[in-house]
């Protein structure tokens, strides 16, 4: 382990501001914000439903593949 101390992160003015519902501004002439104007925000189970919790299973008889290399491989081309 290294003697360095972690800083805390700096990174909040990155943030979106928190919000209850969705405003739109610089809608350009003849553009229509039907989807998103005034709609309130929603968290991930209650939108999306558990689509982040999907688990995927993949044989790979006979190969000889370390797992982050695959996994590396899989972000970088899909």
């Amino acid at each position: 382990m290294s003697d360095e101390t972690k800083q805390p992160r700096d990174d909040g003015a990155s943030w979106a501001k928190p919000v209850d519902h969705l405003q739109v501004s610089g809608v350009p002439a003849g553009g229509i914000n039907l989807n998103v104007q005034g709609k309130q925000l929603t968290g991930l189970l209650k939108g999306f439903g558990q689509m982040w919790q999907k688990t995927y299973r993949v044989a790979l008889t006979g190969q000889e593949v370390e797992p982050t290399r695959l996994i590396s491989e899989w972000k970088a081309n899909f």
